[in-house]
């Protein structure tokens, strides 16, 4: 079975517990359900159309979730909590994922202009007045500077997130 959202609209400002969005929930190409969630902690609201056959779809969704292993929670100081998995994990995964994939692209981006150093959520990034790293890279003494400042950086216990950067730039 095939669940996917489209039309989806994330609302940054709003999230609090949890993300708060709004989507179109598609089950095999059709439309199913609208969703919503506002942000504040509580669930996912499901919201059919008129026709039997959306809530149909819906039901179907619901129970091809159901029968799927169970979601894997990790928790910050590293235990993990086991959920029944359902529809609305299923899709606050999705979301999850769409966002993810949407930071990383933009991350993706900022490695193009300098040496990123940090986590993904909070990152700094080194760069160069009317440069770009790969400029940098192919400058006579660019590679040199690169792997000093990708080992003081490591030195001080920095993560370096590029993935751009040839691994012999960084210390063995």
């Amino acid at each position: 079975m095939k669940i996917e959202l489209k039309k989806l609209k994330h609302y940054e400002g709003m999230s609090q517990e949890t993300n708060a969005f709004s989507a179109d929930l598609y089950v095999d190409g059709k439309l199913a359900a609208t969703c919503r969630d506002d942000g504040n902690g509580g669930c996912i609201g499901f919201y059919t159309y008129d026709s039997g056959c959306e809530k149909g779809l819906l039901k179907k969704a619901e129970d091809y979730c159901r029968a799927l292993p169970p979601y894997i929670y990790t928790h910050g100081n590293g235990n993990t909590t086991s959920l029944g998995m359902n529809l609305e994990l299923f899709v606050g995964q999705i979301v999850e994922d769409s966002l993810k994939q949407k930071a990383n692209k933009k991350l993706n981006a900022k490695f193009k202009k300098g040496i990123c150093y940090g986590n993904e959520n909070f990152y700094t990034i080194v760069t160069w007045k009317n440069l770009t790293l790969e400029q940098i890279m192919t400058a006579k003494h660019g590679r040199e500077k690169v792997s000093k400042i990708i080992a003081d950086l490591i030195s001080k216990g920095e993560n370096i997130l590029n993935t751009n950067i040839p691994r012999e730039l960084y210390p063995n």
